[in-house]
Protein backbone atom coordinates (compact mmCIF):
# COMPACT_ATOMS: atom_id res chain seq x y z
CA UNK A 1 0.00 0.00 0.00
CA UNK A 2 2.94 2.37 0.42
CA UNK A 3 2.99 2.96 -3.36
CA UNK A 4 -0.43 4.63 -3.04
CA UNK A 5 0.76 7.31 -0.66
CA UNK A 6 3.64 8.56 -2.80
CA UNK A 7 1.65 11.07 -4.85
CA UNK A 8 2.63 14.59 -5.79
CA UNK A 9 0.42 17.01 -3.91
CA UNK A 10 -2.56 16.20 -1.72
CA UNK A 11 -3.97 12.68 -1.66
CA UNK A 12 -7.04 12.88 -3.86
CA UNK A 13 -8.87 10.36 -6.01
CA UNK A 14 -7.43 12.15 -9.05
CA UNK A 15 -3.86 11.92 -7.75
CA UNK A 16 -4.24 8.27 -6.76
CA UNK A 17 -5.61 7.29 -10.18
CA UNK A 18 -2.97 9.35 -12.02
CA UNK A 19 -0.24 7.85 -9.83
CA UNK A 20 -1.35 4.27 -10.45
CA UNK A 21 -1.79 4.91 -14.20
CA UNK A 22 1.81 6.19 -14.34
CA UNK A 23 3.27 3.42 -12.17
CA UNK A 24 1.20 0.41 -13.27
CA UNK A 25 -0.64 1.34 -16.47
CA UNK A 26 -1.43 -2.19 -17.62
CA UNK A 27 -2.31 -3.65 -14.22
CA UNK A 28 -5.97 -4.60 -13.82
CA UNK A 29 -7.93 -2.17 -11.67
CA UNK A 30 -11.35 -3.74 -12.15
CA UNK A 31 -12.75 -7.02 -13.41
CA UNK A 32 -16.49 -7.47 -13.81
CA UNK A 33 -17.45 -11.02 -12.88
CA UNK A 34 -20.81 -10.66 -14.68
CA UNK A 35 -19.39 -9.70 -18.07
CA UNK A 36 -15.67 -10.45 -17.85
CA UNK A 37 -15.02 -6.82 -18.83
CA UNK A 38 -11.80 -5.43 -17.36
CA UNK A 39 -10.18 -2.02 -16.93
CA UNK A 40 -6.50 -1.30 -16.40
CA UNK A 41 -5.36 1.69 -14.37
CA UNK A 42 -4.52 3.52 -17.60
CA UNK A 43 -7.98 2.81 -19.02
CA UNK A 44 -9.55 3.95 -15.75
CA UNK A 45 -7.58 7.21 -15.92
CA UNK A 46 -8.71 7.81 -19.49
CA UNK A 47 -12.35 7.10 -18.62
CA UNK A 48 -12.17 9.40 -15.60
CA UNK A 49 -10.65 12.21 -17.68
CA UNK A 50 -13.34 11.84 -20.32
CA UNK A 51 -16.11 11.72 -17.72
CA UNK A 52 -14.66 14.78 -15.99
CA UNK A 53 -14.92 16.73 -19.25
CA UNK A 54 -18.46 15.49 -19.89
CA UNK A 55 -19.69 16.18 -16.36
CA UNK A 56 -18.15 19.65 -16.30
CA UNK A 57 -19.80 20.20 -19.70
CA UNK A 58 -23.16 19.67 -17.98
CA UNK A 59 -22.41 22.77 -15.90
CA UNK A 60 -21.23 20.95 -12.79
CA UNK A 61 -18.58 22.75 -10.76
CA UNK A 62 -16.00 21.39 -8.29
CA UNK A 63 -17.70 20.62 -4.99
CA UNK A 64 -21.14 20.03 -6.54
CA UNK A 65 -22.82 16.89 -5.24
CA UNK A 66 -23.93 14.52 -7.97
CA UNK A 67 -26.51 11.83 -7.22
CA UNK A 68 -27.00 8.83 -9.47
CA UNK A 69 -28.63 5.44 -9.19
CA UNK A 70 -26.06 2.72 -8.77
CA UNK A 71 -26.24 -0.57 -10.51
CA UNK A 72 -23.55 -3.20 -10.88
CA UNK A 73 -21.07 -2.77 -13.66
CA UNK A 74 -17.93 -1.18 -14.98
CA UNK A 75 -19.63 2.08 -16.01
CA UNK A 76 -21.00 2.61 -12.50
CA UNK A 77 -17.50 2.25 -11.05
CA UNK A 78 -16.16 4.66 -13.67
CA UNK A 79 -18.98 7.15 -12.99
CA UNK A 80 -18.43 6.93 -9.23
CA UNK A 81 -14.69 7.57 -9.55
CA UNK A 82 -15.03 9.95 -12.51
CA UNK A 83 -17.22 12.33 -10.52
CA UNK A 84 -14.59 12.51 -7.79
CA UNK A 85 -11.82 12.81 -10.39
CA UNK A 86 -13.65 15.91 -11.68
CA UNK A 87 -13.65 17.43 -8.18
CA UNK A 88 -17.32 16.60 -7.65
CA UNK A 89 -18.90 14.73 -4.75
CA UNK A 90 -20.42 11.34 -5.60
CA UNK A 91 -23.75 10.58 -3.94
CA UNK A 92 -24.60 7.06 -5.08
CA UNK A 93 -28.22 6.03 -4.59
CA UNK A 94 -29.55 2.51 -4.22
CA UNK A 95 -33.12 1.70 -5.26
CA UNK A 96 -33.34 -0.83 -2.44
CA UNK A 97 -33.16 2.07 0.03
CA UNK A 98 -36.77 2.90 -0.83
CA UNK A 99 -38.47 6.05 -2.01
CA UNK A 100 -38.54 7.86 1.38
CA UNK A 101 -34.77 7.44 1.87
CA UNK A 102 -34.00 8.44 -1.72
CA UNK A 103 -36.21 11.54 -1.43
CA UNK A 104 -34.55 12.47 1.88
CA UNK A 105 -31.09 12.14 0.33
CA UNK A 106 -31.97 14.26 -2.70
CA UNK A 107 -33.70 16.90 -0.56
CA UNK A 108 -31.11 17.19 2.20
CA UNK A 109 -27.79 16.78 0.47
CA UNK A 110 -28.21 19.53 -2.12
CA UNK A 111 -27.53 17.12 -4.97
CA UNK A 112 -27.85 17.49 -8.70
CA UNK A 113 -29.28 14.20 -9.90
CA UNK A 114 -28.16 12.58 -13.12
CA UNK A 115 -31.28 11.24 -14.77
CA UNK A 116 -31.27 8.03 -16.78
CA UNK A 117 -31.23 9.94 -20.08
CA UNK A 118 -28.22 12.01 -19.00
CA UNK A 119 -26.37 8.83 -18.04
CA UNK A 120 -27.15 7.27 -21.43
CA UNK A 121 -25.79 10.40 -23.15
CA UNK A 122 -22.65 10.24 -20.96
CA UNK A 123 -22.13 6.59 -21.93
CA UNK A 124 -22.50 7.46 -25.63
CA UNK A 125 -20.14 10.43 -25.46
CA UNK A 126 -17.63 8.41 -23.45
CA UNK A 127 -17.69 5.72 -26.15
CA UNK A 128 -17.11 8.39 -28.82
CA UNK A 129 -14.15 9.88 -26.92
CA UNK A 130 -12.72 6.39 -26.43
CA UNK A 131 -12.78 5.82 -30.19
CA UNK A 132 -10.84 9.02 -30.92
CA UNK A 133 -7.08 8.99 -31.00
CA UNK A 134 -5.48 10.24 -27.78
CA UNK A 135 -4.22 13.39 -29.47
CA UNK A 136 -7.66 14.25 -30.83
CA UNK A 137 -9.42 13.47 -27.53
CA UNK A 138 -6.98 15.65 -25.57
CA UNK A 139 -8.05 18.68 -27.64
CA UNK A 140 -11.45 18.39 -25.96
CA UNK A 141 -10.04 18.10 -22.46
CA UNK A 142 -9.01 21.14 -20.40
CA UNK A 143 -5.69 21.30 -18.62
CA UNK A 144 -6.40 19.18 -15.55
CA UNK A 145 -4.15 21.12 -13.24
CA UNK A 146 -6.48 24.12 -13.55
CA UNK A 147 -9.57 22.20 -12.41
CA UNK A 148 -8.24 20.66 -9.20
Amino acid sequence: MSHLTKTAGPVTVRNLIDNMAARRPDEAFLLSPETGEARSFLELQRSCRCLAVLLRGLGLEPGDKVAFLMDNGVFTAELFLGTMYAGLVSVPLNLRAGVPQLAFTLDHFDTRALQERAIEILKFKLDVLWQMSDAMALRYMPAYGATQ
